[in-house]
């Protein structure tokens, strides 16, 4: 495979949102310390995921680029890795769904004050 700094998975910048991830949900009292938990793994494995299936979908159509043969051999993976993203997405999604139903209970934040603290 391609091996460059664009492509790669910047672990740093995983912590770095569930950090982010974690401090939205300390803010939220009405919720048991298990499900918060559970919340960050979700996050971090859909997060980790995307990243992963977005750095090999990027390798790969580099990659397909270079000639018709290699092309027609990557297109099934580039579709998986695409298939791979759209669902590490609605994960995401999904979660931040109840983030936001358990934040609106507290604080009244709207929704797109959640996905900005969470989007980042």
């Amino acid at each position: 495979m391609i091996e460059n700094e664009e492509t790669a998975i910047d672990l740093k910048k995983v912590d770095v949102k569930i950090i982010e991830f974690d401090k939205l949900l300390s803010t939220i009292t009405d919720v048991d310390d298990r499900v918060k938990t559970l919340w960050i793994d979700v996050y971090r494995n859909a997060t980790l995921d995307r990243m992963s299936a977005e750095s090999l979908y990027t390798e790969l159509c580099i990659l397909s680029h270079s000639n018709d043969n290699t092309h027609v051999e990557c297109a099934p993976l580039i579709t998986k890795y695409l298939e791979r993203m759209h669902k590490s997405n609605e994960q995401l999604l999904q979660l931040a769904d109840q983030v936001i139903a358990a934040t609106k209970v507290e604080t009244g934040n709207t929704a797109e004050d959640i996905y900005e603290q969470i989007g980042n």
